[in-house]
C-alpha cells in the first residue's frame, strides 16, 4: 500500500515535470522562431537597401513636414 502511494506521488510528480518541461520547450520554439523572422526581415531590410541605397533618402509616410 505505502509503496504504491509513494509510486502514484512520484508519478504525478514526473508528470507534472514533464508539463513544465514541455511549456518551456513550447516557449523557447516561439522565441527561436521569433529570431528566425527577425534574421530574415534584416536580411532581406538590408538587401534592399544594398541594391537601391538611394532610397533611403527616399519620401515616406514619415517624413517629418518640418
Amino acid at each position: 500500500m505505502l509503496a504504491g502511494k509513494i509510486f502514484d506521488f512520484l508519478n504525478q510528480r514526473q508528470m507534472v515535470d514533464l508539463a513544465k518541461t514541455a511549456q518551456q520547450l513550447e516557449t523557447l520554439k516561439a522565441q527561436v522562431d521569433a529570431a528566425h523572422q527577425s534574421v530574415k526581415i534584416r536580411e532581406a531590410v538590408a538587401a534592399a537597401l544594398n541594391s537601391n541605397p538611394d532610397s533611403v533618402m527616399s519620401d515616406d509616410e514619415f517624413t517629418r513636414p518640418d
